[in-house]
């Protein structure tokens, strides 16, 4: 075999051992769809979270997908976090999704956009086993339109 494919084999075994290497820090990354893009507060998008590890740090996302037609530049839900305890914590959480004049902060297809919002960095969870999350929109407007899919991710925090 010539010394110039031998090279070019040893340098695409390098990227590929390299790339294989890598891991993704994502401990959960879910969507759940909302029906006919029409989120009503009774329909929560709801997510359970095994955490095996309380001794590390997590992110904490929400991630929307919303049609670039959406009348807002922020979306308030309700996030409701249950322990693996049973214990319960309620929180409003303001989620901005576009600046002052209206430039998305997500990134987009054709015409929809998504968007990740930490809403917890280095967050602890103290409790091992699984976490049970629900987000329930808390707009004025009911049903909410243009709103396609929420979800969440959690990852290691760096």
């Amino acid at each position: 075999m010539p010394a110039s494919i031998k090279s070019l084999l040893l340098v695409i075994s390098i990227l590929v051992l390299g790339l294989a290497g890598c891991t993704s820090d994502s401990v959960f990354e879910s969507y759940s769809e909302i029906p006919n893009a029409r989120w009503d507060y009774n329909n929560r998008a709801s997510f359970d979270i095994a955490i095996k590890d309380t001794s590390i740090k997590y992110n904490v996302y929400v991630n929307v997908r919303h049609s670039n037609d959406y009348a807002y530049r922020n979306l308030w839900v309700y996030m409701h976090t249950t322990y693996p305890s049973g214990k319960k914590l309620q929180t409003r959480v303001d989620l901005p999704l576009a600046d002052k004049l209206g430039k998305w902060f997500g990134k987009g297809m054709s015409d929809i956009i998504t968007t990740q919002v930490m809403i917890q960095q280095n967050a602890l969870l103290p409790e091992k086993g699984d976490y049970h999350f629900e987000i329930e929109q808390h707009m004025r407007e009911n049903p909410l339109p243009k709103i396609m899919d929420v979800g969440m991710r959690v990852e290691v925090a760096k």
